[in-house]
């Protein structure tokens, strides 16, 4: 590699408890006089442009699969279906499947879903509303995201339990490291022998769920394999299960620290897109993206080996106060601002489900808001470590419940 570059030895070492630690990792963000910093097992890069450059360059693979590919004891067999998903895809196929798969999670699909979503909320909120407090991870975040998939795919309430536990296994490795492979194999394996009967029934049948948005889905002649489809819905599953739960929990725990915005959103539900979108921006579940060198390269100026685990900050571009303004305020008022958050990604990898999760957002902090007069913390919270993912895992709160909420819970409960 050229000597002209920044060497990765020449980079300032990140404090110490910067990344690992307790509570949410955004109220520990490392400081900004660096472009990038040494971790213990890897690079961060937190300049924006460094960021973007890094998320086009298709040298710097996915590492959660070069991790797998460099274990000789994962099964090969587990390492051929993770390339097939999309996250791991490149070049022609990756935009074959985004094509094809875009109809389903469109906008004006996602309309038609809202609904359920508000239902399946409500019926959370209902048993809770008398006590005026509870311990929202439990009673709340955690059982919204499963259902509410599980509905849009047309799949019966009572194999919601079945999911939950295959889309927790099918991610277990990217968390656990490559010795919970097998365990994520299983998942998968799970996965075929529930849905590719499923989805050969609903080949007959197609109604207006996301499966048979799937199965319609046509490009030129060219359709979705049952496999293929099998894998979007796994990945839907493991994709949109954790990050909804964490970000609506961080959600809360942010507006239980700014009563004053969870006033203005009852007065005005019209704000809850932007609402959505600033947790998003504050609190993304996935701070960081992870990549790894697969050959020596350059990102403008800094000498990256190969093998070097790569950590893309997320978070230091949402709050790059150079795009927005008094980064650290949440404001559900805040303007669009010229450069939006990277919380979805951007280019050919944005998520395809940004708008189902935005939608899940919004109708459960409509509902929510709607029931909770006044909301605040009742208690210490508990935070899930910051690698990969991270939000509460203990988020006791209590509020007031409306009069209106309140006899609709009663009316329920009749």
């Amino acid at each position: 590699m050229s000597s002209a570059g920044i060497a990765v030895t020449e980079l300032p070492t990140a404090p110490a408890g910067i990344l690992p630690g307790d509570g949410p990792f955004w109220e520990r963000l490392p400081p900004r006089d660096a472009r990038a910093l040494r971790l213990p097992d890897g690079i961060l890069l937190q300049d924006q442009d460094d960021v973007r450059t890094a998320f086009r360059d298709k040298r710097l693979v996915n590492l959660a699969l070069a991790m797998l590919r460099s274990d000789p004891a994962v099964d090969p067999a587990f390492i051929e279906r993770r390339t097939k998903q999309l996250l791991s895809m490149e070049g022609p196929d990756h935009l074959r499947l985004r094509q094809l798969t875009m109809t389903a999670m469109s906008p004006r699909a996602v309309e038609g879903y809202r609904a359920r979503m508000r239902s399946i909320m409500e019926n959370l909120v209902a048993p809770v509303l008398p006590q005026g407090r509870c311990e929202a991870v439990e009673a709340l975040l955690r059982p919204y995201p499963i259902p509410v998939v599980c509905a849009l795919m047309g799949i019966p309430d009572q194999d919601i339990d079945f999911f939950s536990r295959v889309s927790a296994d099918w991610v277990a490795f990217m968390h656990m490291g490559t010795g919970a492979a097998a365990v994520s194999y299983a998942a998968h394996l799970d996965m075929d022998a529930y849905l590719l009967p499923v989805i050969e029934r609903r080949e007959t049948r197609l109604g207006d769920d996301m499966l048979s948005h799937l199965l319609r889905a046509e490009e030129d002649g060219d359709r979705l394999t049952r496999q293929e489809i099998v894998n979007m819905i796994g990945g839907f599953l493991a994709a949109g299960t954790d990050t909804t739960r964490y970000v609506l929990g961080s959600g809360l725990y942010l507006f239980a620290q700014n009563p004053d915005q969870w006033q203005k959103l009852r007065e005005r539900p019209e704000l809850v897109g932007r609402a959505a979108d600033e947790m998003l921006r504050c609190a993304p579940a996935g701070g960081f993206i992870s990549r790894y060198a697969s050959t020596d390269v350059d990102v403008n100026g800094i000498a990256i080996p190969k093998g070097t685990a790569i950590a893309l900050s997320l978070l230091a571009l949402n709050y790059d106060p150079t795009i927005v303004a008094e980064p650290h305020r949440f404001d559900i008022e805040r303007p669009v601002v010229r450069a939006p958050h990277l919380t979805f990604g951007f280019g050919p990898h944005t998520c395809l489900g940004l708008h189902l999760a935005k939608a899940e957002l919004e109708e459960a902090l409509l509902v929510l808001s709607r029931a909770f007069v006044t909301l605040e913390l009742d208690g210490p919270c508990e935070w899930r470590p910051p690698h990969g993912l991270q939000g509460p895992t203990r988020l006791p709160i209590a509020f007031t419940a409306s009069t209106a909420a309140n006899g609709e819970a009663r009316r329920m409960a009749g």
